[in-house]
């Protein structure tokens, strides 16, 4: 028997609920969800029988339950909207928060594909990487290892290369980009322009168009991308209004990291005004130019609260 949980917000999604789980439904669960569970528990009663699995879906030639992908990325919002995704296309998913974990579950997973974040903490993505080619080399087998990273700098593209990754993603990641890299092409040269450059910056205060895009006009996928970077956006600026304030408690190290998880979410919704304001405060933490309770921040914190205003005004149907 398998489970299937229901949860009321994206963050009850755990690790271990989505490793032991046959799926994971938001609450109040729609009819589409449900049904799409049970018709997976059908297929799954028919191969333990030897019969064949009624309505196999065809994913450019592969069949859609043929692969087992690692998603490995430390934002949750990140891990979520790829789990779903992944499992809209049919595959079977499994998910780490970082390179350390990712190799653990490639020895005992044995993936067929892992979609490996590059800057993470505790081990990043090109260490994992090498890690597990050294590993390979011993034991056999080659499993694809896909880079995903925010910045598509074409000098990312050979430190992928070099550490033995097969190909190359941006985020947010597109469904066609998931079904390209899934399908065995292997086409790393597709990168196109310099993220050294100047990127367009939208008038909007998240890009709504862009984020239909990415959940590929679903609207399932759609709502979990709010619902996921609303809630942990949330959190996020909660944490640094504290380290903003005189008596804060949290390390310079520990704001870095909270630093990294808020580009992740920004760039999940396409708030490019937002992401750049947050990408200077990285700089300047880096290169301690910043004062730890200064007036520096307060313009990335306004416009991280308006960033959330928008997504609650989403989530409330007002826009």
């Amino acid at each position: 028997m398998r489970l299937c949980y229901l949860v009321g917000r994206p963050k009850e999604i755990s690790d271990e609920k989505v490793q032991n789980a046959a799926s994971c439904i938001l609450k109040p669960p729609k009819d589409s969800e449900l049904m799409a569970v049970l018709k997976s528990q059908g297929r799954l009663a028919n191969e333990k029988l030897g019969l064949p699995s009624p309505g196999e879906v065809e994913i450019d030639g592969l069949s859609a339950d043929s692969l087992h992908v690692l998603v490995v990325d430390d934002v949750p919002s990140n891990r979520l909207l790829a789990l779903r995704i992944l499992e809209k296309l049919g595959h079977r998913v499994t998910v780490a928060e970082n390179g350390r974990e990712a190799i653990a579950r490639c020895t005992l997973d044995r993936p067929d594909a892992i979609l490996m974040d590059i800057q993470m903490p505790v081990m990043d993505g090109i260490e994992a990487t090498q890690r597990i080619r050294e590993e390979e080399s011993r034991s056999g087998g080659a499993v694809k290892i896909i880079a995903s990273t925010a910045g598509a700098f074409k000098t990312d593209r050979q430190r992928c290369l070099d550490a033995g990754m097969d190909d190359y993603i941006s985020k947010p990641i597109k469904i066609s980009e998931f079904r390209r890299v899934l399908s065995g092409l292997k086409t790393v040269d597709h990168i196109e322009g310099n993220a050294d450059s100047t990127a367009e910056v939208s008038e909007e205060i998240v890009d709504w168009r862009k984020i239909r895009e990415a959940a590929v006009e679903d609207d399932e996928i759609f709502e979990t991308i709010l619902l996921a970077a609303e809630e942990e956006l949330g959190l996020l600026v909660g944490k640094i209004k504290s380290w903003n304030s005189p008596d804060r408690t949290d390390s310079e190290e520990g704001m870095e990291s909270v630093i990294h998880s808020v580009k992740g979410v920004l760039q999940l919704v396409f708030a490019s005004e937002s992401l750049q304001l947050v990408g200077q405060v990285e700089k300047e933490m880096h290169e301690k130019t910043i004062e730890p309770h200064g007036a520096e921040l307060k313009p990335m914190i306004t416009a991280l609260e308006g960033v959330l205003r928008e997504l609650r005004s989403a989530i409330k149907g007002q826009i």
